[in-house]
């Protein structure tokens, strides 16, 4: 069964943080464990871990995880891929210490580099937790900014816990999809069915770019080019996309949260 959450700020403990979690509307979330641009993963404690399983076995969540921007494991730089690797792994140790059936964790592509590396690299560690790999706005040397190089990577990887990341934001300003057509929304959704068993998340957010604009910069949903408030039928293709999550048991997480949209943002998925 799909949820639905935020990306929300990690509290001094996991446990706190996942109170988030109410187990009605709100059943995952998604934190960093460390500094977004930092090769860096807090040490969770015993008590921590076992407290924070417990809740969300009894909410029935999941909690999703961030890995750091600056993992780059496409780089042909070794010492960059090995601090990326090494970060990504010890984050990947950490939440199986929490749950190995109920945290997964995020990474992108990188840059400067190739898909084949990416796909070395992550066979070559131990994937106790589902991995996915997220796409990207197509910004620069960055990898992931079409399906192709999503399909090359999956084709790449042995472990069927990896799997993939769609960000709308991403999608929309890298001209992959653009999500105010319905069309292209489901042709997604059938691409994607071509990965068979790898599980797939979405990240829902805005875009302050234009369609094929090639930048990564989010907005809160109907703040953007995408889901905007001033197009009389925003709120449908949003539907659409809710109503293909939801039949395909796909989580999503809204990035950029705000006071006004995150409730609007988790009552529409709810009612679609």
């Amino acid at each position: 069964m799909a949820c639905c959450g935020a990306h929300v700020q990690v509290k001094d403990t996991i446990y706190e943080t996942l109170q988030y979690i109410d187990g009605k509307k709100t059943k995952c979330l998604q934190c960093f464990l460390g500094g977004p641009q930092r090769y860096e993963t807090r040490t969770v404690s015993a008590e921590d871990a076992t407290k924070s399983r417990e809740y969300l076995e009894r909410m029935n969540g999941k909690m999703y995880v961030h890995a750091s921007y600056i993992i780059n494991l496409a780089s042909s730089d070794e010492t960059i891929v090995e601090k990326g690797r090494n970060c990504l792994q010890k984050a990947i140790n950490t939440l199986n210490q929490i749950s190995s059936q109920r945290t997964v964790i995020v990474y992108h592509f990188g840059a400067k580099g190739t898909v084949e590396n990416v796909g070395r690299q992550i066979n070559d560690m131990n994937l106790t937790v589902p991995v996915f790999v997220e796409n990207s706005a197509g910004e620069g040397t960055k990898l992931g900014k079409n399906f192709e190089e999503l399909r090359h990577l999956i084709e790449a990887t042995d472990s069927f816990n990896h799997g993939v990341c769609i960000d709308t934001c991403h999608s929309f300003a890298s001209g992959m999809t653009d999500f105010r057509d319905i069309s292209q929304t489901e042709k997604l959704f059938e691409d994607l069915s071509t990965f068979e068993d790898r599980p797939i998340m979405f990240h829902v957010n805005d875009s302050l770019t234009e369609f094929n604009g090639r930048k990564d910069r989010h907005a809160p949903i109907r703040n953007g080019h995408l889901f905007n408030l001033n197009r009389p039928d925003s709120e449908t293709p949003l539907i659409r996309l809710y109503e293909l999550a939801k039949s395909s048991g796909t989580d999503i997480i809204f990035e950029t949260p705000s006071p006004v949209s995150s409730e609007y943002e988790i009552d529409l998925f709810h009612k679609s």
